[in-house]
């Protein structure tokens, strides 16, 4: 046993859950920065096509530029940082697994969804 042990939970903290799973799936971040790298090279050429008038009047136009920017790569971007740091300073745990699964799939419904729009 280690001379430290008591020292490893310290007040207010919450003891890490078991890792189980992949990878993955255990840090808000890999997921969402991952995503967004993913659809960062995914959304440019159909978005420089449509810039250079080479596809025709569909979805992606200006407006769309502007929402996925926003609401797609910045919010990525935004809750990968904020779903492993947010575990650093308050000790709480975030989302891992299951939960992480479903808010990634919440996340790309939005692309899906602004994509049809």
């Amino acid at each position: 046993m280690r001379a430290n042990a008591a020292a490893d939970q310290l007040p207010g903290r919450h003891p890490a859950p078991p890792l189980d799973g992949a990878p993955l799936w255990r840090l808000g971040f890999r997921p969402f920065y991952l995503l967004a790298a993913a659809f960062a090279a995914a959304a440019v050429p159909p978005w420089l096509l449509a810039y250079l008038g080479l596809l025709p009047q569909g979805p992606v136009n200006l407006l769309w530029h502007v929402h996925e920017m926003v609401f797609g790569f910045a919010v990525a971007v935004v809750a990968g940082f904020l779903l492993t740091a947010v575990q650093n300073w308050t000790g709480l745990p975030t989302p891992r697994g299951r939960g992480l699964q479903a808010l990634v799939l919440l996340w790309i419904a939005g692309r899906c969804a602004a994509l049809g729009a």
